[in-house]
């Protein structure tokens, strides 16, 4: 039995583009000012928003020190303490004049789920942890040294124990390790070399590091992996009409995961990385190239978005290609990505509704990808991300091959944003034949105890074109230290 929509006449992607670029801001609220004695203006708000309790009071008020939080320490510091307050140290003086106050910080994240998951195909349940552990060594405010490790966890496997299927029940420890997983050195060159320019007019705003280091690029859909690089950004270029610039150069020589979420040992990466702020919107240009051996393939790729608002509606906007340069491989497909995000409060509080969509032409493939993180889609929703932590799946594929889709979804928040619940609908049905749609509505609910533990629980219920219904459900507890 077909699940595609009737003669495909809802094309969610036309629905989210339309809205994004039809919205004026002809509606949006304009403000009326009230002179007052002495030539000072009051500002006077439309009456429905006067007595609004989001509004903020017109009275000053002093600041109320016993209400600000106390700092949560983390497990271990040496040397001034991180975001405290007090005085600080004199410090060392560098040949280059930088003045540095070296201090060691041990800080991370411990996750432990209970999980079953059921895709269609095979059942799985297990428990299973993982542990984010870092040592960061600060030298300024602008350098630091970072080293990170995850002892639970290697190529996708997880230490746990299996409850089913029974072929694979059983305790499992093969993934201990101490590999390193991040290595890296950051830095800006005006800040260690400060006798270059002492009063600050010269264009030395350029950041850098070197190292394994995690890479965030279009918010993961292009690239989503720790790699061994090395970064160039050069900062606060003022372009006419904009009010920064922001240019980043990138090489990454190792531990480049390709499209397949598989590491290609043989591949370099090469990175342009463009962001333009404006005074309507934020720009992304990025375009990279990996350069491999002939199995896996040479590709280039190229991606832009737009992030603005309209009032009180957040749009952004994305367009990705992935170019073979010989012929597609199970490392780089060819194809075209085009991707929307909208998203706006519910009244005037912080709960959030959103609209998500996309489509994808042909055989789209991401730069790099972690063997954890999913596809280029996970992005679209909670019933599309990767849980991180197990072999949990996600209950919609993320893979952005001939397909179009996405997800309509709530979050509420209360007890003053210590508890959140998030709903979701989504589904994606497939442009080709080979392609199955698939269907799905899922649930988190998160809640927060004291300063560090979260718990968080996931549901979903799936169903598939040709697989049988799935379905799904996990307690996650996090410590954070």
């Amino acid at each position: 039995m077909s699940l595609r929509p009737p003669a495909r006449c809802f094309p969610l992607l036309v629905l989210v583009g339309g809205l994004q670029l039809g919205i004026a801001a002809a509606g949006e609220e304009k403000d009326v000012t009230i002179p007052q004695e002495g030539g000072a203006e009051r500002q006077e708000f439309p009456e429905h928003l006067e007595n609004s309790p989001s509004r903020f009071s017109d009275e000053p008020l002093a600041m109320n020190a016993e209400a600000i939080p106390r700092r949560p320490a983390p497990i271990l510091e040496i040397g001034e303490k991180l975001l405290a307050s007090g005085k600080l140290a004199r410090g060392l003086r560098l040949p280059t004049g930088a003045v540095w106050r070296p201090s060691l910080v041990v800080f991370g994240n411990f996750r432990t789920a209970l999980q079953s998951f059921d895709d269609g195909d095979t059942r799985v349940s297990e428990w299973a942890g993982r542990l984010d552990l870092f040592f960061g060594l600060q030298f300024s405010g602008t350098e630091r040294l970072l080293l990170g490790v995850r002892p639970l966890d290697k190529d996708g496997r997880f230490v746990g124990r299996v409850f089913e299927p029974d072929a694979i029940a059983g305790w499992d420890d093969s993934a201990l390790n101490a590999n390193v997983t991040s290595l890296f050195f950051e830095g800006e060159l005006g800040e260690i070399f400060p006798g270059l320019d002492a009063n600050d007019r010269r264009p030395l705003d350029i950041g850098f590091s070197v190292g394994r280091q995690p890479l965030l690029i279009q918010d993961g859909i292009l690239i989503n992996d720790r790699i061994d690089a090395v970064a160039v950004t050069r900062n606060t270029l003022r372009p006419a009409g904009a009010s920064n610039l922001r240019l980043t150069a990138l090489w990454g020589w190792n531990e480049v995961g390709r499209g397949d979420n598989l590491e290609d040992r043989s591949a370099d990466l090469f990175g342009l990385f463009l962001e333009l702020d404006t005074m309507k919107a934020t720009w992304n240009l990025d375009a990279s190239m990996v350069d491999s051996r002939e199995e896996t393939g040479d590709a280039l790729f190229l991606a832009l978005s737009r992030v603005s608002s309209f009032g009180r509606l957040n749009a952004t906007l994305r367009a990705a290609a992935s170019l073979p340069q010989d012929r597609e491989t199970a490392a780089t497909g060819r194809g075209t990505l085009i991707f929307s995000e909208l998203s706006t409060n519910l009244g005037h509080t912080e709960h959030l509704i959103y609209l998500n969509g996309f489509r994808a032409i042909d055989d789209f493939s991401s730069v790099a990808r972690d063997v954890d993180v999913g596809g280029p889609l996970e992005r679209a929703g909670i019933l599309f991300e990767a849980r991180g932590v197990g072999s949990f799946g996600s209950p919609l594929s993320s893979d952005a091959s001939r397909t179009i889709g996405g997800s309509l979804g709530a979050q509420f928040f209360a007890h003053e944003g210590r508890r959140q619940f998030v709903l979701e609908l989504g589904g994606r049905a497939g442009t080709d034949p080979t392609v199955e749609d698939e269907w799905a509505i899922g649930g988190r609910f998160q809640q927060a105890f004291g300063r560090r533990h979260i718990m968080q629980l996931d549901t979903f219920f799936s169903t598939h074109e040709v697989r049988r219904d799935g379905v799904g459900g996990r307690v996650e507890w996090q410590v954070k230290f």
